[in-house]
């Protein structure tokens, strides 16, 4: 959880130069990094096993995935005021863990966005 704290403090911190409310734009990239992760698993599961998931046609599923996982964030990252905890709690960190931190984050965003991308192209070979 604590990671997931700190991507969100991080993208805070990215997006504050940015204008006002940073916060609602962190919540905004957490949630697209949360379906480029839950696509990736996905793509991997169907090009590891050969086996397609077919959802339901009528697109319902696809308002229920997003209504949960925007409730599920809003829960952990800005329900009350566990915003102002987290920013708070993350700006005590010494720079030396937070430059550290900083390319953690990086990195691991780059990954993810690398494999989500990459998992199309080969989930296009599959089929």
């Amino acid at each position: 959880m604590k990671y997931y704290y700190y991507l969100f403090y991080k993208l805070c911190k990215f997006t504050e130069d940015w204008g006002f409310w940073p916060e609602a734009r962190a919540f905004c990239l957490v949630i697209l990094l949360n379906f480029a992760f839950l696509g990736s698993l996905l793509n991997c599961y169907t090009i590891l096993t050969g086996i397609f998931i077919h959802l339901p046609s009528d697109k319902v599923w696809r308002y229920l995935l997003s209504v949960i996982i925007v409730t599920i964030n809003y829960l952990l990252l800005l329900k009350g005021d566990k915003k102002d905890r987290i920013i708070k709690r993350f700006d005590a960190i010494s720079p030396k863990k937070n430059s550290l931190g900083d390319l953690i984050i990086f990195l691991s965003v780059v990954l993810l966005i690398i494999t989500f991308i990459l998992s199309l192209f080969m989930l296009d070979k599959v089929r």
